[in-house]
Formats: structure tokens, sequence, C-alpha cells
């Protein structure tokens, strides 16, 4: 966290100091408003933080569900009714998950990170249409399925890394 903060923090003061033009500068003094942007920095980064924390976890929970499903597709074990119902049932969590993401209003500085969460979500949504579209349809290519989840699993992990370690 305090190495994201650091990070934002030089990316935001070489911003400002080259976007502004000594406002609010005086003989030997700094900026005067560091203090604030420094503290609107590190509140970015914890906002988005706590959302992108957030939306994982759910993604979790949804991809887990979607994936026992899947198995019991592939063991026999569930039909393809009932594969349909349970994968729009998490069609319906997977629509507010995308819209809550979507509608956070976060920093510009931090925007890019937010985008690139709601297009893995939407990717993830897809899988899900795509599902229960198949099942409608009874023609479930559950390699497919199987595929595209673990595409999206290894997304989720490459946008969880990234942000650890930034």
């Amino acid at each position: 966290m305090i190495k994201r903060f650091l990070i934002l923090l030089t990316i935001s003061s070489v911003l400002v100091g080259c976007s502004s033009e000594k406002k609010e500068k005086g003989p030997g003094l700094g900026n005067r408003n560091q203090p604030k942007e420094e503290e609107a920095s590190l509140s970015s980064v914890e906002q988005l933080d706590k959302i992108l924390q957030n939306s994982i976890k759910e993604s979790n929970v949804l991809l887990s569900q979607f994936n026992k499903s899947l198995d019991g597709f592939y063991t026999g074990n569930t039909s393809n009714s009932q594969f349909a119902t349970v994968v729009s049932g998490i069609v319906n969590d997977s629509h507010e998950l995308v819209s809550s993401v979507e509608k956070e209003d976060v920093d510009p500085t931090v925007f890019e990170l937010q985008q690139k969460l709601v297009a893995h979500l939407n990717q993830q949504h897809g899988l899900f249409l795509n599902a229960v579209d198949m099942a409608n349809q009874e023609k479930v290519n559950k390699d497919t399925l199987r595929n595209t989840y673990l595409e999206i699993k290894q997304e989720q992990a490459a946008i969880m890394n990234g942000w650890n370690n930034s």
C-alpha cells in the first residue's frame, strides 16, 4: 500500500510540477497545496484498493459458483437446465457487480486502473452470458467455457499482482 502511494505521489508531483507555473509560491516557499495533493492521492489509492479488493472477492464467489456448476456438467451431476438456471442467477449478480464498479467515481489518477477492472469484469460477465446462451440452446461447449474461465482467472491474477506490486 505504501509503495502504491509513493508511486502515485511521485507521478502526481511530477504532473503537478510540470503543469503549474509557480502558483501560490513565494520566495523560498514550496507549493502550498502539496499536503492536500498527497492526501488526495492517498485517498484515491485507498478508494481504488477498496473497490478492487471487494470486486475481486465478489468475482471469485461468482467464478466459484460457475466452476462448480460447470464441473457438475462435466461429471453428469448437473443437467443442461440446471446449469442454465444456476448460471442465470450468476448473470444477475455479475450484472450488479459490473454496474457497481462502473458507477464508482474515482480520481483521474486511478481512472485507468478502474477501467481495467471494469473491462475484466465485463469479460467475466460475457462468459456467464455465453454459458447461459449455450445452455438455453442446448449446445454447451464445455471446453470453450473452461478455457475462457481459465483465461479470466489468469487475468484476474495479473491484475492483482500488478496492483500489489505497484
